[in-house]
Parts: structure tokens; sequence; C-alpha cells
């Protein structure tokens, strides 16, 4: 219980505590309250698959049920759902139920550690148009350094799956991922110390230690984007806007002894920076004794283990490759491992109505990661999106940013 003050505790005590979710968010919630010397009531979820049902030792109640508890008694309740926490509490509130008595699992740890009930803020029209024009910007510099360069840059992920599927960004996806190889990535990185435009800076693990993602990061100056409250804890960085370019590692294969220990080691050492800078509790379970034991380095020395794994990763290339420090991936490790051939060639596809670089055989790698049916929009139920608690658009980058010397 050391840092928690009796106070924090007791605002939950003193009430009975109910948890929205009964899947793995939920289970973790749980985990944090019982750490804290807390005993929920009860499980509330909106699927009728899991109601009536028992989680650990605990009843799962209807969304009714719920409510009908609140009523005789204001029950804090902690909405154990990342995917579904924007509908959640838009349920909860427009039920009656006060803000004051919503939490947010993600923040908990925080919570008790500082008094501060921190939920993500609501994101209008406006902000997230201002938001993609400004990524999309940063998407032409990067395609104009590789280009005149000579590096090869891919579209990745939902980027990718948004090209294909909706010739720019999928409407309710808020990021850019590109990926690149290894070599090229660390090369791109070293030229654009000297070539970035004016009000783009580079941030790292080596130049920003204090930043709790294992990449260097292409960001915009004068904007924030927080997407997990890291400043309310120890943590202190450059959270401008930016977009996702990943390195491609090597991989011996596709299983084996030394591919999941690749795995392993982007899992605790993902997991060791989250929690030594937010509090915020491991989901896998086996490996939260190492967590907690690694995040004890200071973060130079954090960052300085991960940067000699990849040295080792990559002192040969592989038959394979995949991009190891996602640490919690929603996708199967196998899904995400490619052969290196698929890689060498190239073409173009429209984004936003400009032209991007990306693998040939791109339904090879969206055939992976989302199924056949990748060309069906998911339900508007389980459309992921980054939970968001800062954002700042500056006004001059609304108004002046241009093509940044695109070639078409």
């Amino acid at each position: 219980m050391g840092g928690v003050s009796a106070k924090n505790r007791l605002e939950l005590n003193n009430k009975p505590v109910i948890i929205f979710s009964a899947s793995l968010g939920g289970e973790l919630t749980y985990a944090v309250l019982k750490k804290y010397g807390i005993r929920p009531i009860g499980f509330c979820d909106n699927s009728e698959k899991m109601q009536g049902r028992r989680k650990l030792g605990l009843s799962v109640m209807s969304f009714s049920e719920m409510l009908e508890i609140y009523k005789q008694a204001a029950v804090n309740i902690v909405i154990g759902s990342y995917t579904y926490f924007a509908p959640i509490h838009e349920q909860l509130l427009s039920a009656g139920i006060k803000e004051e008595h919503i939490y947010f699992f993600e923040t908990l740890t925080i919570y008790f550690d500082t008094g501060v009930n921190i939920k993500p803020i609501s994101i209008t029209d406006d902000e997230m148009a201002g938001l993609k024009k400004i990524m999309l910007n940063m998407m032409k510099i990067v395609h104009n350094i590789c280009e005149k360069h000579g590096i090869d840059y891919f579209l990745w992920d939902g980027t990718l799956l948004g090209a294909v599927r909706h010739k720019g960004f999928i409407p309710w996806d808020d990021d850019v991922d590109l990926a690149m190889m290894r070599d090229d990535y660390e090369r791109f990185f070293e030229i654009c110390k000297s070539e970035l435009p004016d009000g783009y800076s580079i941030t790292s693990p080596v130049s920003d230690p204090m930043t709790p993602v294992p990449l260097k990061h292409i960001r915009k100056d004068n904007t924030a984007r927080e997407i997990f409250p890291y400043k309310i804890t120890s943590c202190d960085y450059h959270n401008g806007i930016t977009i996702d370019i990943v390195p491609l590692d090597n991989v011996r294969r596709k299983g084996g002894i030394i591919t999941n220990l690749q795995k392993v080691c982007s899992i605790v050492f993902h997991q060791a920076v989250n929690f030594k800078f937010s509090r915020r509790l491991a989901s896998h379970y086996r490996y939260r004794m190492l967590t907690v034991l690694l995040s004890k380095l200071n973060a130079e020395r954090l960052h300085s283990v991960k940067l000699w794994i990849q040295k080792f990763y990559n002192k040969h290339k592989t038959r394979y490759v995949h991009f190891f420090f996602e640490g919690n991936s929603f996708v199967p490790l196998k899904r995400k491992i490619f052969e290196r051939e698929l890689f060498m060639e190239r073409i173009m596809l429209e984004f936003e109505g400009y032209r991007f670089w990306t693998v040939k055989h791109y339904r090879t790698i969206l055939e992976s990661v989302y199924g056949d049916d990748y060309m069906t929009p998911s339900p508007e139920a389980s459309r992921r999106t980054h939970l968001v608690y800062e954002l700042v658009i500056n006004e001059e980058t609304k108004t002046k940013e241009t093509n940044a010397g695109y070639v078409l």
C-alpha cells in the first residue's frame, strides 16, 4: 500500500464498487482494486452471454440491475474496457450516473497515487480533421526525404488498410503507421537531423530518455497529443502530434526458442517502461515480477538494454522480419512475421489524394493481420481508436500546412 493515502483509498471504500466489463480489462481492474484492498461487489456487462455468470467469485449483472443498485446507493463504477470506454461512458452519463462516480481502469493507479481521477476526453470532428491534416503533411515529409535518399518505406497496419479500403484514413482511425527495414530506419532518422523542415523535431529514447515509447519519432512542434497520462506521474517528454514509423527487425523463423525469446524481451521491456512511467499494471501476468524488477532501472539504462537487444537481433539478415517492440499486440505473433522477400517489391497506393509506397503484395499482409474479409469494415461497436487525454493543435498549423514539397 506504499504511497497510497488513506483519504484516496477511502473515497472508493466508502462506496460499493462495480466493474463495468467482465472481459480481460475487467480482470485487470479487479487485480488493481485488490492490490489496494478494495473488493468490488460485482461486474456489469452489456453482453447477455456474460450476464448471470460468475467472474472471479463475483456475479455479472446487467446494466439495468446495476442501475437499480446505483439508485439505492451511489456506487462507484470503474470502466474496465479500453475499446468500449467511450460508448460505456456515454451510456453511464445518459442513465444519470454522475461523472464523479465513474473511474477508468487504465488510470486507477494514478488516482490512488495522486487523488486525480483522469478520464479520456472527447475529440470533435474539427479536431480530428486538424489532427489528420497534420499527420498527412508528415507523411509527405517522410516521402520526400525517402525519395531523395533512396530509402524504402511502406504503408503499414491501419494506414495500409485505409489506403486499400478507403483510399485514405479509416474514418475512425487517428494515427499513421509506416514501416522501414531496420537499416533504412536508422539511416532515415540520421538524415532527418539535418533535413527536417522547420517546426518538426525528432524524439527518441536516447535524446528524450523519459519517453515511454521505445521508438524514434518525428513530432510536430507546438502541439500536444497525450494518449496516456504519463505527465501525471514522473514522465516528462515531448508529447507532440506524431506518426509511427516502425523498424522491421530480423527473426530467425516463425516459431522456435529464439523467436519466442525475442517476443518475451519485447513484451517485458515495453511493460517495464509503461509501469515505470504510468504505474500501469502489466497485462501479461506471467511477466509481472520481471517487469517490476526491470522498472527499477533508470530510464537511460532501460533504453540501453533495448538497444542491446536490437543489435543482437540484427547481426545477420534472416529470412523473416517483424516489428518486435509493439509490446502488447492484439495480433498473434505469427500473423505479423513476414518473409523479407515480401518487401523487395513496392507499388504506390492512393491515400487522401496523394500516392505513397507500400509492398506490392499488400494483400498478404492484410489477410494475415486482419483476415480474408479485410475489405469489410468492422462492426461499429468494435472500432478501436486511441483514447486521448490532451490534444493541442496549433492554430498556425491548421492554416499554414502545405504540401511540404511533396512530389506527385
